[in-house]
């Protein structure tokens, strides 16, 4: 598929390979989580998966003739995906548990989903970063600036949180131009992982467990041709199938 605007992609191109090891990478970190918590590294392996994705949705808004429908698409599995992410993953609160402790209605429904929001799975993160990229692209700088508020306002609420998105936009900026990526998005990484220190050390430096998403750099900035193919939609409806099975594992005492 020919990149638009004039854009040409000269980090990797093997999306299909890349998007595969996110998603096995994600499914070890949520298995770690739910199943596994004393094995660290799950969780190690796991940290790869969001930066995969956010450099496949910045490869995806170069290629992609229309955003609007893109954004649409993840928004759709977005807001599908929500209910079994809050159940799979243990972010039910109080507030939603009391919303249906006597049956499920309609109100009830409505107020767990609305609370649901307030932990966000990350289709959402990925649609914030469509979106805005999109509005770059397409020179709608006030719709950007609106979207870059947004996405600040609802910082607590989204999954990484306004740096998840900024790292997708920094993907975007520089992808025809790997030298100067690799520091841009090293960098940023860097700072992220060290900005609250954390229980790892590196060169005197301490970080969180994010120091780990580097690992994912070398995939991304190395070219492969795997020739692996994957469906348009595997690569979406993989997140709620997965989560699914990780729910029915749970209510059957796995």
């Amino acid at each position: 598929m020919a990149a638009v605007k004039g854009r040409e992609i000269r980090l990797s191109t093997d999306t299909g390979f890349l998007k595969l090891i996110a998603m096995v990478s994600m499914v070890m970190d949520h298995a770690g989580k739910m199943f596994f918590p004393q094995l660290g590294w799950m969780r190690i392996v796991g940290r790869l998966a969001f930066h995969i994705y956010a450099y496949c949705v910045a490869a995806g808004c170069v290629y992609t003739r229309n955003p609007l429908r893109y954004a649409l698409r993840v928004l759709g599995l977005a807001l599908i995906s929500q209910p079994v992410y809050c159940l799979a993953l243990a972010h039910v609160s109080g507030t939603m548990n009391a919303a249906v402790q006597n049956g499920i209605t309609l109100t009830g429904a409505v107020t767990w989903f609305v609370e649901s929001m307030k932990n966000a799975n990350i289709l959402f993160t990925l649609l914030a970063g469509i979106l805005l990229i999109g509005s770059l692209r397409e020179k709608k700088y006030i719709l950007a600036g609106l979207m870059t508020w947004l996405v600040w306002y609802t910082d607590s609420y989204i999954n990484y949180g306004w740096e998840g998105v900024a790292l997708m936009v920094l993907f975007y900026a520089f992808i025809d131009q790997p030298l100067t990526s690799l520091c841009w998005v090293g960098g940023f990484m860097l700072w992220w992982a060290g900005r609250s220190g954390g229980t790892y050390q590196l060169f005197m430096f301490r970080y969180s467990i994010q120091i780990f998403a580097l690992l994912a750099l070398p995939l991304i900035y190395i070219p492969t041709k795997t020739g692996t193919r994957l469906p348009k939609w595997a690569f979406y409806l993989f997140y709620p199938l997965h989560l699914a099975v990780i729910y029915l594992l749970l209510q059957m005492g796995v």
